[in-house]
């Protein structure tokens, strides 16, 4: 998926204003279960997701075992649910 895509705008120049086309960030969801547990949804750019997610654990002090991408819109990480209760 790319990270970036095409939208229709109104171009504001002055006075001026007219329709153009401009390139914005694509952001979509991304849902980190914990063995078949829904725990968090966070918004990403798409891409690099196990290392996001990798580092979001790290930074949570969250010690995880495998992380299985399973699909393009989740995360299913080998960790308690409840250690995300903390």
């Amino acid at each position: 998926m790319s990270q970036v895509r095409e939208v229709g705008i109104e171009r504001l120049d002055g006075p001026h204003r007219g329709a153009a086309r401009d390139r914005v960030v694509v952001e979509a969801p991304l849902q980190l279960r914990a063995r078949d547990t829904p725990v968090a949804t966070i918004m990403r750019t798409p891409g690099h997701d196990l290392e996001l997610v990798r580092g979001l654990l790290h930074a949570e002090s969250v010690t995880a075992g495998a992380l299985v991408q399973a699909d393009d819109d989740a995360v299913e990480i080998d960790v308690d649910a409840a250690a995300f209760a903390a």
